[in-house]
């Protein structure tokens, strides 16, 4: 094996680790952003908005199971009590991620296992969203966060390594 490989190969993976980290970052600001959104929100605006968002698939299938429960879940948004429970979930939900994947750009040795356990957390709820939804966006989300996950444990072992533990 060529001894320049192992450092392409790191190099390789720090880049997709910062680009992974990018890429949770931007989901966080937009989490949040949407969560702030969602305190200014009326029932008929949000069932203006997934009406819009589930269009296309009614049309193709109008009993289109996912489409209709989407919508059944937009009619059931009640201002002030609906509201305050997006906004504290995608809040909550956006800073974590945004303050983990800032300690983990700034390698704070804290923030590699509790990301993972987390993560690994947030990876759950995921997994058992796919398997009762068929989602493949959220299945698609999923893989990405197992990457993510990949990553980072790989970016703690490397840390573990320089610090000679």
């Amino acid at each position: 094996m060529n001894p320049i490989d192992p450092i392409i190969e790191k190099k390789s993976i720090d880049k997709l680790f910062l680009t992974s980290m990018v890429i949770k970052a931007g989901a966080a600001v937009f989490e949040i952003g949407t969560g702030i959104a969602t305190l200014f929100l009326t029932t008929n605006e949000v069932l203006r908005v997934t009406q819009m968002l589930v269009q296309g698939k009614l049309d193709a299938d109008p009993d289109d199971f996912l489409a209709n429960y989407v919508l059944d879940l937009a009619a059931r948004f009640v201002p002030g009590q609906s509201n305050w429970f997006l906004f504290s979930y995608l809040v909550g939900h956006g800073v974590i991620n945004m303050l983990l994947v800032i300690a983990l750009l700034r390698k704070k040795m804290w923030a590699y296992p509790v990301s993972l356990v987390i993560f690994g957390s947030f990876l759950v709820y995921e997994g058992w969203k796919v398997l009762s939804t068929h989602s493949l966006f959220m299945s698609a989300f999923t893989v990405f966060d197992l990457a993510v996950i990949w990553l980072i444990s790989r970016e703690y072992r490397y840390a573990l390594k320089r610090r000679g533990k």
